[in-house]
Formats: structure tokens, C-alpha cells, sequence
């Protein structure tokens, strides 16, 4: 009696977990009983069964008639076997299955089913299928029931191959029955430990869409927290080969292409050279939890409370309504809470992962029931998206291409070897210059040249200058003072840093000089004397002060190929920056509000490790598609950065995105569009390294030497 009251639990146990209509957490499922799959195939019942077993019979008798065909029959089993034996006995607890059903309700399935309940590896596949003629998502839910029928019939497979599929729609399909655990036959002698993953098309010759990149992203994040797979772990997979034991093994990622584990082309070009990007992607997720925090009330909406984005254990929830909190109650021993007027405060001991966890919340003597769920950042992004859209008030049809020439790397390390010149601003809107040679200097005039000169003045007039040496003055028109292994300074130029010390020294050449310049208070380009600074491209790259020693080594590590970049993309000139005239001679501007901030004196002898990082940098480069991009920089946000596109109508700068945001200003500062400092300097400070600081704010863009 015992036995069959066991027997009849053992079994309503089985039915309810196969009856069960089950969901990946935060993944929208379309299920199999949603885009139809006719389970009948499963069992040995189904008359289709009976013609399989009458054809492999009349396949057997077919290969026996043929010696050499036969022989090559037993071989091939025999080094099947060979394989088997060798996996089970070097790599036994993965290839071994955790459970094994024969029978579903006393009927005898055709294929055995067996599970394996930790999984970890995670495989990228494409079903090579005409994406084009697919319009609409029933379009795909038809081609879905026709790959059924495929596999499980005219195969004679009993199910489909893989776990899950995901469409151009951004639609994620349950394709195999009883979800990702069971073991399938998709990548041979990889098949127990591994989920796998289709996408619809042919991506050796198309491109996937965004979307569904996005998809596969989510799909893969939720997997990885469900079975711990790190991305960036470095897992063993096995190949067939023609020498005993007749396997290899490989080392790879934990999640590869098809390609990685088998002889094939799947999951296509298109998709495999995105591998590396989904990694990060999904690396990325895993280490950020972003929440959002739901008040449910009966009666009322949902109201959507955004927590400040941090990656430290703090939260912090606010919101106007939360006039006086009176009390929070919780059941979390990993979480601590303090309520304060108009916020919640929550602490947390460790940011592990995404969970479902309730808290009440009593305001004005009424609870309410607070839920956290996780959100990703792809949809923070589409939000943040939106909010910036809001802000733009020149909303118009306009398009503007930023990229007159495209720079390429090859011309950009020539540039490196090339002199700069640097135009110094304020020093140009003086009219007369008392100059002190640390040395030396040797005079270049457009009359003579004067040699070994320690001291010399110069005096602006409208059409010529006066050179003043010795007390005699020489009417001239040019003026290139050289220095040798020493230094000019401007006696009567008063600019001085934060630690007093003068920004009146300079390396190099000092060039006086009839040029155009703008007025930066107006605007209105102007033709007059100007004060030229000419030094080669490393010094110039030592005296940019855009950071300082007290800023985190990774963010200043980025901002000097920032800096770089930025001046390599105007060298040439082709490229107009909207400060420096077509006609002028110099490419640079010591000016930070409108290019970059070129000191000399103080960061050489203030900055400890900027010598230090640009020798690091020296022989790299940040390029986009094979060229230098334009990548500006500013102070700090409000929350979110624009986009080129949205804030000045660009079409040629993808990688000038709307982005995160959260180390908050007041109200937006400069530009808005790029890296802003303060976020970034955030990010560095926590964990983030130079690569992932600028597929932050720069995706796309490549770090090359």
C-alpha cells in the first residue's frame, strides 16, 4: 500500500512540474502553447513513430549491402563510443545528466528525457533562415511551426534543437519543451552543460538588428544570474578530431558562437564579431543592479519611484508624495533601512545580484507595500532617452554632417610627429610684451635674424610691431624668438595657477605674427598680431592641464586619449573647428572654453604622474571604423548626456550618445554631449577601467596602437 501511495505522489508530482506553465523572471516568454506545438510527437504511440523505426531498419540493410559504407558505419561508432568513454572519464560530473525520465503518464516517450540542472556555458546560434519576408510577428511564428515540423518530423527528431529564439521584433520564444535544463542536441559532446539560443536570419550576410541584440542581451543576463555564469570565465569545451581518443578540448568563454564548439560557420559573421561586446554588455548588467520601486495602492496607479544610480551599498528613495514616513517594517536580514523625512535610505551589504524583496512603508497612518524589481539599463536608457528630447528646443529636420575629412589612424600617427601650434589667446590681445630667455633665444625676423638675445620687447602698432633690443627698436612684421634647451618667459603677463605658480613660462618657439582670430565675446573674426606658441606634439600632450594628480589614474588615463584624439581630428584642418578661422596658421587654442587647457610652467612641475600616463599612451590610439572621432568632453550633467544627433543634429557621430548620467549638477552646463568629468571620475573611482569608462560614453570606439 505504501509503494503505490509513493507511486501515485511520485507521479502527480511529475505531472504538476510538466503541467506547469513556467517563466524565465523578468523575461516576456512567448510560450510553446502559445505559438503551437503539438506535443504528440514526444511518444512512441504517434503513428509517425512506426515508419522511423521501419527506415532505419531499411537504412541498416541499405548499408550492409555496401562493404566499404558498412565498414565506415562500424568505425564511426566505435569512435563514438571512444568519445563517450573519455568524457566520462575525465569530465564525468559535467556530461553526466542529474535525472533521466523514459515515461510521462505511463507512455513511452520516444526520446529519453534527461536533465541537467546546473548549467554553465551558454551557446549563440542563427538559424540561417530569409529574415526579409518577415513582417510581421506572425509571419515568424509561422516559420516557427514549419522548423517544428521540420525537426520533429521530417527529421524524425523528437523536438526542436534549441532552448530559446529570439526575432528582429525583440520577441524571445520557449522553443524546446521543459525549458533550459534539458538536455538537447544542438552542439555535439556540449550538449549537457550548455543552454543555447537562436536567432532568426542568416548573419553571414545580414546584420542583426538592435533589438534583437538587446534581447539576446536581457535573455543572457537573466541566465547568467540564474546559474551564476560569469561571462569572462574561461570554460572547456570539446571538439571531434581524427587522432585518439578522437576529441580535443578548447578553452573558450562561457559564452561562445556555435562556431567555438563545432565545425561551422553559425552564428554567422555578423553576430560572432559582437561576442566580445555582449560579454561586456552582459558583465556589466551583472555587476550594476538597477531598481525601480513601485507604491501599490488600491485605487490608484502605479507611482514609479527611480533610485539614485550608485554602485556603492547605499540607495536612496525620494519622492513628493513621502511627506512624513512614520515608520518602515522589513523581514530582510541582508538589507537595513532608515526612514527620514520625504526619503528612504537603504543599505545593503553586498550589491549580489537582482531578488524580489518587499518592504511596508506607513504614511498617514496607511500601509503601503513597496516592491522592488529590477529594470535594465537598456530601458533606463529609452527613459532617459525621452527626458532629453524634452529638453531640446530646436527641434527641426535638419541634418549636419561634423566630419568634413576623415582622419584615418595611419595619417593620425603621422600628425604625432609633426610640430603644434598653439595660439595663446589672452596673450593676443596685448599690445606690448617685456620677454626673458632662461638661455638664450635666437630672433627670426621678417628684416634679420639676432642671436643669443637674453632679454627683448615687443610693441604692437596697427601695421608692424617694434623689436626692442638693447634699447633700439626695429620695425618688423614677424617675429619666431627659438630657444635653445631653456625657456621664455613673459615678465609682464600676470596669469597664475592655484599654487602661484606662473602660466607666463613656455618651451619652444614664441611666434609674433599677423593671423585671424575670433573674438571669442562676439564672434567676429578679426585680422591682427597674434602670440603663437610651436612645439612638438608630446609636449603639447604634457602641458594639456584637463586633470589633475587628486582625480582617479584610470579617468586620467582616458582623458589624456581624450586629449589626443581631439587634437588629431582638427590637425589638418579639414575639420574646421567653429574657434579657429579657416585661414589661420595654428591648430590649437590654450583656451579651455573653447579648446583645451594648454598650460606649460604649472602642470610640469605641479602634475607628478601626467609624464608618467602619457608614457603609457604614447603609441595609443582611440578610433571609430578605422578613423579618429570627434570626442568632446565637459564638467557635469544633469543626469543624462545628449546625443549629438539630438542636441546639434548630427548624422555622423553614432558614438555621441544619450547616456547615463548621475554625479548631478545644478542645471546643464557647456555642450551636455560626451564624457562628462565628474560621472566619469565616479566611475574610476569604483571599478570601472579606461575601456569600460568609454564604451560608457563613447560606444563603438576602439582603443588600437
Amino acid at each position: 500500500m505504501k509503494k503505490i501511495i509513493l507511486f501515485l505522489l511520485s507521479f502527480l508530482f511529475i505531472g504538476n512540474i510538466f503541467a506547469t506553465n513556467w517563466k524565465l523572471e523578468w523575461i516576456n516568454l512567448i510560450t510553446r502553447e502559445q505559438w503551437w506545438a503539438n506535443d504528440k510527437f514526444l511518444f512512441k504511440d504517434y503513428k509517425w513513430y512506426q515508419n522511423l523505426i521501419k527506415n532505419n531498419e531499411r537504412y541498416i540493410k541499405h548499408l550492409k549491402k555496401n562493404r566499404k559504407r558498412w565498414k565506415k558505419y562500424l568505425e564511426n561508432i566505435a569512435k563514438r563510443k571512444t568519445r563517450e568513454r573519455y568524457l566520462l572519464n575525465h569530465f564525468r560530473n559535467e556530461v553526466r545528466a542529474d535525472k533521466v525520465i523514459k515515461t510521462i503518464n505511463w507512455k513511452k516517450l520516444r526520446w529519453n528525457i534527461a536533465y541537467k540542472y546546473h548549467k554553465t556555458k551558454i551557446i549563440i546560434h542563427h538559424t540561417a533562415a530569409n529574415y526579409d519576408r518577415f513582417k510581421t510577428k506572425q509571419d515568424v511564428e509561422k516559420y516557427i511551426k514549419w522548423v517544428y515540423y521540420f525537426h520533429a518530423i521530417k527529421r524524425w527528431w523528437w523536438d526542436i534543437w534549441y532552448n530559446f529564439l529570439i526575432d528582429k521584433f525583440w520577441n524571445i520564444y520557449e522553443w524546446r519543451k521543459w525549458w533550459e535544463w534539458v538536455i538537447g542536441a544542438n552542439s555535439k559532446w556540449n550538449n549537457v552543460p550548455s543552454i543555447w539560443i537562436a536567432l532568426i536570419w542568416n548573419f553571414e550576410i545580414q546584420k542583426p538588428t538592435k533589438k534583437q541584440i538587446q534581447a539576446l542581451e536581457k535573455l543572457i543576463y537573466v541566465l547568467s544570474k540564474k546559474y551564476k555564469i560569469n561571462p569572462y570565465k574561461q570554460v572547456i569545451y570539446h571538439k571531434e578530431d581524427n587522432h585518439y581518443p578522437y576529441i580535443k578540448n578548447v578553452r573558450n568563454f562561457s559564452i561562445v558562437g556555435h562556431k567555438d564548439t563545432w565545425h561551422t560557420s553559425c552564428p554567422g559573421k555578423y553576430v560572432y564579431q559582437l561576442l566580445p561586446k555582449i560579454r561586456d554588455d552582459v558583465y556589466n548588467m551583472l555587476k550594476n543592479p538597477h531598481f525601480v520601486v513601485e507604491k501599490l495602492t488600491k485605487g490608484e496607479n502605479i507611482i514609479k519611484l527611480w533610485t539614485k544610480f550608485t554602485l556603492t551599498n547605499k540607495i536612496i528613495l525620494t519622492n513628493p508624495k513621502f511627506k512624513n514616513i512614520e515608520k518602515c517594517d522589513w523581514n530582510i536580514k541582508w538589507i537595513a533601512i532608515r526612514c527620514e523625512k520625504n526619503r528612504i535610505i537603504l543599505y545593503r551589504k553586498y550589491f549580489v545580484g537582482i531578488k524580489y524583496f518587499n518592504f511596508y512603508v506607513s504614511l498617514n497612518n496607511k500601509k503601503y507595500k513597496v516592491i522592488f524589481r529590477p529594470i535594465f539599463i537598456d530601458d533606463i536608457r529609452e527613459i532617459i532617452r525621452k527626458k532629453a528630447e524634452k529638453y531640446i528646443k530646436n527641434k527641426s529636420n535638419i541634418k549636419v554632417k561634423k566630419i568634413k575629412y576623415k582622419v584615418s589612424l595611419q595619417e593620425a600617427k603621422k600628425f604625432t610627429k609633426q610640430n603644434v601650434r598653439v595660439l595663446l589667446y589672452d596673450l593676443s590681445y596685448k599690445n606690448d610684451y617685456k620677454l626673458n630667455c632662461s638661455n638664450y633665444c635666437n630672433l627670426i625676423t621678417d628684416i634679420k635674424t639676432f642671436k643669443k638675445i637674453k632679454k627683448f620687447k615687443v610693441e604692437k602698432l596697427k601695421n608692424y610691431m617694434l623689436l626692442w633690443i638693447n634699447k633700439k627698436s626695429y620695425a618688423v612684421k614677424y617675429i619666431d624668438s627659438e630657444t635653445k634647451n631653456g625657456t621664455i618667459e613673459f615678465e609682464n603677463y600676470n596669469r597664475k595657477s592655484w599654487a602661484w605658480i606662473k602660466w607666463n613660462i613656455f618651451r619652444w618657439d614664441i611666434i609674433f605674427r599677423k593671423d585671424f582670430i575670433k573674438n571669442i565675446n562676439n564672434w567676429k573674426i578679426e585680422n591682427k598680431f597674434v602670440v603663437i606658441n610651436e612645439l612638438n606634439f608630446e609636449d603639447y600632450l604634457k602641458w594639456i592641464a584637463e586633470v589633475n594628480d587628486q582625480v582617479p589614474y584610470e579617468y586620467a588615463k582616458l582623458m589624456s586619449l581624450l586629449a589626443k584624439s581631439y587634437l588629431l581630428f582638427y590637425f589638418n584642418k579639414k575639420n574646421i573647428h567653429p574657434s579657429i578661422p579657416k585661414n589661420s596658421s595654428y591648430n590649437a587654442i590654450d583656451d579651455p572654453r573653447v579648446f583645451q587647457k594648454y598650460v606649460w610652467a604649472w602642470y610640469e612641475k605641479t602634475s607628478k604622474r601626467w609624464s608618467k600616463i602619457l608614457k603609457e599612451t604614447k603609441n595609443t590610439y582611440l578610433v571609430y571604423e578605422n578613423y579618429i572621432p570627434i570626442l568632446p568632453y565637459f564638467s557635469c550633467s544633469k543626469w543624462f548626456t545628449f546625443s549629438a544627433k539630438q542636441k546639434f543634429h548630427r548624422i555622423d557621430t553614432p558614438y555621441l550618445v544619450n547616456n547615463i548620467d548621475l554625479a548631478k549638477c545644478d542645471k546643464f552646463y557647456w555642450h551636455w554631449v560626451g564624457l562628462s568629468w565628474k560621472w566619469a571620475q565616479f566611475l574610476a573611482k569604483k571599478w570601472f577601467k579606461v575601456k569600460q569608462i568609454l564604451q560608457w560614453y563613447f560606444p563603438g570606439v576602439k582603443i588600437v596602437r
